[in-house]
């Protein structure tokens, strides 16, 4: 299986952030109360950890954990407590998340779940159904990630300043691409809101996000040529049973959770999330509801799912005029 360092990724990142002001750009595009100032923020240790093909997920070169927010109470569905979330949630049930795709080899696990998100949030907010491009999103960064790796903080960056297009007009390819910019730009983000950064929140605190806002952009480590027996069992799961992981690699892939349930055994006690992949729907199973498959159940913080968890929360149509 191939694989790709990013060492030299983050080293680019980090000298492009810092040589033309990009960290401060990167914080304007998350939401930030009222008295706060945008600061430059600390920079994160550079990881070397492989990303194997069909992920894509590198940390933030900037640590963001000082814009983490807690969960904002809202009018129509609101957990006072952890003991009043129901013990299973899924939001497939309420026909807010989109179809399974594909990002193939290509590093783009960021721009999949990243996309994956926004389409939910655009749906369950309006209503509305689209298929916003992933291909839009990994090639049009200003250090052009492409199928080398990328993360929230990259895609945030785009669609705040120019906005999602369409698949319809900018197909996915995976492989690198140079930046489509005849197509139309449909929504642009106003906020996309940290829930943490490189530490484990807690579970209950994850579902008051999930079950309030709607599905969540997250990551986990899903294997590398350093833990084979890990990356085979992840890379060829059928979605029969919970996975359950306690390595401390650094995560390397990017997936939505739709949902959580409970009751469900694993090796560790019970309880996992139900989680969204972009490999297809001849990868996973259907995890306890409809026909497609793609999705995962996994344990509560295995494999250290649920570090650098974030969603879109505010959007708005593109206005023309900006760009």
């Amino acid at each position: 299986m191939a694989t790709i360092i990013c060492e030299d990724y983050m080293s680019r990142l980090h000298n492009i952030l810092i040589n033309t002001g990009l960290v401060i750009l990167v914080l304007f595009t998350f939401s930030l109360g009222a008295a706060q100032i945008p600061e430059m923020a600390p920079l994160m240790p550079t990881d070397s950890t492989e990303l194997p093909d069909g992920c894509g997920f590198i940390p933030p070169r900037v640590d963001l954990s000082h814009l983490a927010v807690a969960p904002a109470k809202s009018a129509d569905r609101f957990a006072a407590s952890p003991s009043q979330l129901p013990i299973r949630f899924d939001w497939r049930t309420l026909g807010k998340v989109t179809p399974v795709k594909n990002q193939s080899s290509c590093g783009a696990c960021y721009s999949f779940a990243s996309m994956a998100n926004l389409e939910s949030r655009v749906l369950i907010d309006s209503g509305e159904t689209y298929d916003f491009s992933e291909n839009s999103v990994k090639e049009c960064y200003y250090t052009d990630p492409n199928c080398n790796g990328g993360n929230f903080e990259m895609v945030t960056t785009v669609l705040s300043l120019d906005g999602s297009a369409l698949e319809s007009c900018n197909p996915y390819i995976a492989s690198d691409t140079t930046c489509e910019t005849s197509c139309s730009y449909i929504k642009t983000v106003l906020d996309w809101k940290i829930i943490s950064a490189n530490a484990l929140p807690d579970a209950s605190i994850l579902k008051s996000y999930i079950y309030e806002n709607g599905p969540v952009y997250t990551s986990l480590y899903a294997g590398s040529s350093e833990d084979t027996a890990w990356q085979n069992e992840y890379g060829y799961y059928d979605g029969s049973y919970v996975l359950y992981y306690t390595g401390s690699y650094a995560n390397n892939h990017a997936v939505l959770i739709v949902g959580w349930d409970d009751t469900l055994s694993h090796a560790g006690g019970q309880g996992a999330w139900i989680v969204k992949n972009s490999w297809g729907t001849s990868w996973g199973g259907t995890c306890g509801y409809g026909a497609e498959s793609g999705y995962f159940y996994i344990a509560y913080g295995s494999a250290s799912i649920g570090k650098w968890s974030s969603f879109v929360d505010n959007w708005q149509d593109h206005n023309i005029n900006d760009g």
